[in-house]
C-alpha cells in the first residue's frame, strides 16, 4: 500500500517460510529446538517488520542443551511471544524487548521463560476486548490441557506461571514460565 515493492516482497517471501514451518510444526507431536528457535526468530522478524524500530529480541539456550538433539512439544511457545508483542509491547512509546530463555529444569523437563518490559498484564487488560479475552483464555486454557497430557506422557510436572517482570515499575512488563517435557532424539 506504501509502495514499498521490495519490503513487501521480503514480507511476503518470509511469512510464506513461516507459513510452511508452522504446517510442519502442526503435523509433529515434537520438534526440534533448533528448528523451533528457528520459527520464533522467523515470527519475531516478521513482527519487527510490521513494528519497525519498536523491539528487539533475544533468544538464549542454556549450553547444557544439545538444542539439535533435543526435542519439544511443538507450538507451545510461540502464542506467548505473541502476546507480548501485541499486548505488553505494541501500546508502549517506548522501545520493547523481548527475551526467551531455554534452560533445564530436571533431566526431563525444560523451563522456557518469555519476557517483555511491556506495559503489564493489568494494564493490558484495559485494552483488552470482551471477545479477545475469552480467546485467550480458552487458548491458555487448551495450552495448559495438553501440557498436563505431555506432562502425564513423560511424567514430568508440567505449569505455566505468569508475573510481572518488573514489578513496581511503571511497565512492569509480564514473565511467562513454561515448563514441559522434551526428549532426546533416539
Amino acid at each position: 500500500l506504501q509502495k514499498k515493492t521490495n519490503e513487501a516482497g521480503m514480507y511476503l517471501s518470509q511469512l510464506a517460510r513461516l507459513i510452511r514451518q508452522n504446517l510442519n510444526a502442526i503435523n509433529a507431536a515434537m520438534i526440534n529446538l533448533d528448528e523451533e528457535t528457528d520459527r520464533l526468530k522467523n515470527y519475531l522478524d516478521l513482527e519487527k517488520m510490521r513494528l519497525p524500530d519498536r523491539f528487539d529480541y533475544t533468544i538464549v539456550i542454556d549450553e547444557s542443551i544439545e538444542s539439535d538433539e533435543t526435542f519439544i512439544p511443538s507450538m507451545i511457545v510461540q502464542p506467548f511471544i505473541e502476546n507480548s508483542i501485541w499486548h505488553g509491547i505494541s501500546p508502549m512509546e517506548e522501545m520493547g524487548q523481548v527475551k526467551v530463555l531455554i534452560q533445564k529444569e530436571s533431566d526431563f523437563a525444560l523451563k522456557i521463560t518469555v519476557e517483555d518490559n511491556g506495559i503489564g498484564m493489568k494494564k493490558s487488560e484495559i485494552y483488552s476486548l470482551k471477545k479477545k479475552e475469552e480467546h485467550l483464555r480458552l487458548s491458555l486454557e487448551m495450552t495448559r490441557k495438553r501440557l498436563q497430557l505431555l506432562g502425564l506422557k513423560f511424567k514430568v510436572a508440567t505449569r505455566i506461571d505468569f508475573s510481572e517482570a518488573f514489578p513496581g515499575k511503571e511497565n512492569p512488563g509480564s514473565k511467562v514460565e513454561i515448563v514441559l517435557p522434551f526428549k532426546y532424539n533416539d
